[in-house]
């Protein structure tokens, strides 16, 4: 399945990149510049839950990590994109298209969004193929 994440909101950090990890390694970086930002990745869906590389968590609780990190000192902050929050008949519709989400980037002081991610600071919409 593909999944398009859209970051909008995306606080201005000189020296800052925002990306999602693959694994261990983060990936898709993009620089922390004011603008709007978009992931595509890709997952499988097994039962009701989605599974692959960018898929962290446990069963019930699976997640996409946005890693942020600064020029020189490395990351500093994730946000995870919890995954629980999908209804499995939207999740199902995504199949035969694709699984899209809008996330702000900012918290409410300013700084990059952290923290486990949901509704209404994500929205997850499934996208006729």
């Amino acid at each position: 399945m593909r999944i398009v994440v859209t970051g909008v909101d995306c606080p201005h950090l000189p020296g800052v990149t925002v990306g999602v990890q693959r694994g261990a390694e983060v990936v898709q970086s993009f620089p922390a510049d004011g603008s709007v930002l978009t992931w595509e990745l890709d997952a499988r869906l097994v039962g009701s839950e989605l599974r692959g590389p960018f898929v962290h968590g446990r069963p019930g609780d699976r997640f996409f990590y946005l890693s942020w990190h600064q020029e020189g000192t490395g990351r500093f902050r994730r946000a995870k994109l919890m995954l629980d929050v999908v209804p499995a008949d939207l999740l199902q519709r995504a199949e035969v298209g694709h699984l899209a989400a809008r996330v702000g980037l900012v918290m409410p002081d300013g700084s990059p969004v952290c923290a486990a991610v949901r509704p209404p600071r994500i929205e997850w919409s499934a996208v006729d193929g």
